[in-house]
């Protein structure tokens, strides 16, 4: 090539290369983000069920109370007419501590409602001081109530107060040498224990059921991990005496023989242990 023509194309391509390097890249423009027209209301957070009405609220445990009955005794009258049924007047309390489910809803940091099935008590129904027994009175309920409790939720044990009703239901479960006709226990065991009525007769206790009873309640809750709480508490429940009588199977029209009431109302002390949700 021609030197004459050379030195200008060189010149020309140095000259490009030199502009190239010294021109900016090409960039997007940057965009804004969106934004909402002021009419738009901003969205709202969503809560689930669970979070509006369980996660804080419920705690479902297990409750175990030692129920005593009170007026248990009175002094054996031989006319009967102070017993509590007959020549029954001692009314021996035995049986372990009743366990049973709790439930407790909170509405409020200071307000809950509770139910519970934790209470038993088994009763023998002596003769003259426990000489013998009829057989064991059976006292079972189920209770709900209203709970007032401090509402300082940062306090680690809060004290609370109670109040509600509780259903009690009774039985009676005879004593087999009563219920078939024997004179008393020794007799029954020295005839060999049968299931045959003596002479074809057999005795029965008819209870009914004491039905709603008030309770008064207190308490303190004591949270000890995370959702676990305990709560300590005592309870009284003025329950009605439970009416009772006593009939043969010889009776005509099912007609009793003797009536009575047997002491129903009692006090209670226990504990329980919830997990809230």
């Amino acid at each position: 090539m021609n030197a004459k023509l050379l030195a200008p194309a060189i010149a020309t391509a140095f000259c490009a290369s030199a502009s190239l390097a010294y021109t900016p890249a090409y960039a997007a423009p940057a965009t804004r983000p969106a934004q909402r027209p002021h009419w738009e209301a901003a969205p709202v957070e969503e809560h689930s069920f669970l979070d509006e009405w369980i996660s804080g609220r419920l705690s479902i445990g297990l409750s175990f109370a030692k129920a005593t009955v009170r007026h248990r005794h009175v002094t054996y009258d031989p006319a009967g007419e102070r017993n509590f049924l007959g020549n029954i007047n001692d009314m021996q309390e035995h049986g372990d501590t009743a366990a049973g489910l709790v439930i407790r809803y909170n509405i409020a940091p200071w307000l809950a409602i509770e139910g519970a099935n934790d209470f038993r008590a088994d009763l023998d129904a002596c003769n003259m001081d426990g000489d013998t027994c009829d057989g064991t009175l059976k006292l079972r309920s189920w209770r709900a109530q209203a709970i007032l409790t401090w509402p300082d939720e940062t306090w680690i044990v809060r004290p609370w107060a109670g109040i509600g009703f509780e259903d009690v239901s009774a039985s009676f479960d005879h004593s087999p040498w009563w219920h078939y006709g024997w004179s008393s226990p020794a007799d029954y065991s020295r005839y060999g224990g049968d299931t045959t009525p003596r002479n074809g007769v057999t005795r029965t206790m008819h209870v009914e059921d004491p039905g709603i009873s008030p309770i008064l309640s207190c308490g303190i809750t004591a949270g000890i991990w995370e959702n676990l709480h305990l709560d300590i508490f005592a309870r009284w429940t003025d329950c009605d005496n439970v009416s009772a009588k006593f009939v043969r199977s010889t009776s005509r029209d099912g007609k009793p023989l003797r009536t009575g009431a047997f002491p129903a109302e009692h006090v209670a002390f226990g504990a329980a242990l919830r997990y809230e949700f």
